[in-house]
């Protein structure tokens, strides 16, 4: 006969019902300013996936379109004008490889994709420029077809630092228009 179970009696699932996983403290990036684990405070300026040359989060995340759109304009504007104006080396070197693949038969369009990449770095380069930005990088492996590289961007005042993005930006499009 099979034994009674009695519904007021708890179960080992019952006294888990409110128990939620925590993710391994080893696994969980720390902010270098506050050493708040990551995603509870402000200083978050980018959370960039190098690997597929994503913005994931932070500051920056709420204007993405429009500084991406930047960048692509600026590097549609070439090498030499991006020099002359004043942009930093990783933004000319991005538009020096749009311009290889345009003087090799590519479209902008296509230049401007096939070097995404290169302009996701462009931007943590030009973020880093801007002063206090402290980089923590790394690879996570979720397994042999699952994994990815990141870099995180942090510091003190994140939306200053995408409102002086965002002015620098605008500024050397101004320039060059």
């Amino acid at each position: 006969m099979p034994p009674v179970i009695d519904p007021d009696d708890e179960t080992p699932e019952d006294e888990d019902e409110d128990y939620e996983v925590e993710e391994d403290p080893a696994e969980v990036e720390h902010c270098p300013i506050c050493d708040s684990p990551e995603g509870e405070c402000d200083h978050l300026l980018a959370a960039i996936d190098r690997t597929y040359a994503e913005i994931k989060s932070g500051a920056i995340f709420a204007h993405e379109r429009s500084i991406v759109d930047m960048i692509e304009r600026l590097v549609a504007k070439g090498p030499e004008a991006l020099k002359a104006a004043g942009a930093g080396h990783a933004l000319v070197q991005a538009a020096t490889l749009v311009e290889a693949d345009v003087e090799g038969g590519m479209s902008m369009g296509d230049a401007v994709s096939t070097n995404f990449p290169h302009l996701i770095e462009a931007l943590c380069s030009t973020l880093e420029e801007d002063g206090d930005v402290t980089v923590t990088e790394g690879d996570v492996d979720e397994g042999s077809d699952d994994s990815w590289s990141y870099a995180n961007l942090w510091t003190e005042d994140a939306e200053g630092a995408v409102e002086r993005l965002i002015k620098r930006l605008q500024g050397l499009l101004d320039e060059l228009e």
